[in-house]
C-alpha cells in the first residue's frame, strides 16, 4: 500500500501541474486574442530598410507559394507585405494578435535574418552589418554605421522617431498608421529623411487588400436597381401595347 500511495501522489501532482500549465497557456492565448490588433482589425505600417541614407528595394514576398514555411506563418499570423513598402497586419489567429503582432513575426515570414549586429535580406537585397562603413556625404572620411530601428507612431508625423538599438524583432505594432525604418546610419545622422517613402501614401497603399464588402454591396444594389428599372420599363411597354390594341 505504501508503494502505491507513493506512486499515486507524485502522479497526481504531475497531472495538476500539466493542467495548470495548459490553463495558463490558454489564458495567455485568449488574452492575446483580445489585445489589439485583433482578428477584426486591419492595420498598415509603412516600412523600409535604409543603408547609409539610401532606401533599399522593397521586400516582394507576398506569401503566394502555398506549402512553404513563410506561407504557413502568413496563414496563421496574417502579417505580410505585397512588395509595396507596407506591412499589412490583419491577424487570422492569436499568432498575429496582441503581443505576437511584432516585427519578429514578419521577419520570419519574409525570410529576413536578423540580430543586433547584422541583417541579411532576401531577394538579393543585400545585408547591413554593425560598424560597416558609410560613405561621407560631405567629401570627408567614411563613418561607421550603426544599426537602428526608427519608429514613428504616426506616419504623417514631422517629429523625431523613437530609436531602438537592440531587440528589433520584439518591437510591436501598437497602432494603425505607424512608420518604421531599419537603418544602418552613422551616429548623428539626420533622421527625418529616413522615414519610409511609402509613408507619404500609406492610406492608398493600404487599401489594396481592404475588404471589398462595401463595393460588392454597392454593385449588387446597382444591379438590383437596374433590373427593377428594366422590369418596370417592360411592364410599361406591355401595358401600352395592350392599351393600343
Amino acid at each position: 500500500m505504501r508503494s502505491n500511495r507513493g506512486t499515486v501522489f507524485p502522479a497526481s501532482v504531475a497531472a495538476v501541474v500539466v493542467v495548470g500549465v495548459g490553463l495558463i497557456a490558454y489564458a495567455r492565448q485568449s488574452s492575446s486574442l483580445n489585445e489589439p490588433p485583433t482578428v477584426e482589425q486591419h492595420w498598415h505600417i509603412a516600412f523600409a530598410f535604409n543603408k547609409c541614407g539610401t532606401e533599399l528595394g522593397k521586400i516582394q514576398n507576398s506569401n503566394e507559394t502555398q506549402g512553404t514555411d513563410d506561407f504557413l506563418l502568413y496563414q496563421s499570423s496574417g502579417i505580410h507585405t505585397h512588395g509595396d513598402g507596407v506591412i499589412h497586419v490583419h491577424p487570422f489567429s492569436s499568432a498575429g494578435t496582441g503581443k505576437n503582432a511584432k516585427l519578429g513575426t514578419w521577419f520570419k515570414q519574409a525570410g529576413i535574418k536578423i540580430s543586433d549586429d547584422k541583417i541579411e535580406l532576401p531577394e538579393g537585397l543585400g545585408s547591413m552589418a554593425q560598424d560597416e562603413q558609410c560613405p561621407a556625404t560631405d567629401g570627408g572620411s567614411p563613418k561607421p554605421g550603426k544599426l537602428k530601428l526608427l519608429v514613428w507612431n504616426d506616419a504623417a508625423s514631422t517629429g523625431d522617431p523613437d530609436v531602438y538599438i537592440t531587440g528589433f524583432p520584439d518591437v510591436r505594432f501598437t497602432k494603425d498608421g505607424m512608420a518604421m525604418t531599419l537603418a544602418l546610419i552613422p551616429d548623428g545622422a539626420d533622421l527625418g529623411p529616413l522615414k519610409p517613402s511609402s509613408a507619404a501614401n500609406l492610406a492608398e497603399l493600404g487599401a489594396v487588400d481592404q475588404p471589398t464588402s462595401a463595393t460588392t454591396t454597392t454593385t449588387v444594389a446597382a444591379t438590383a436597381t437596374t433590373a427593377a428599372t428594366a422590369d418596370a420599363s417592360t411592364t410599361a411597354a406591355a401595358t401600352t401595347t395592350t392599351t393600343k390594341g
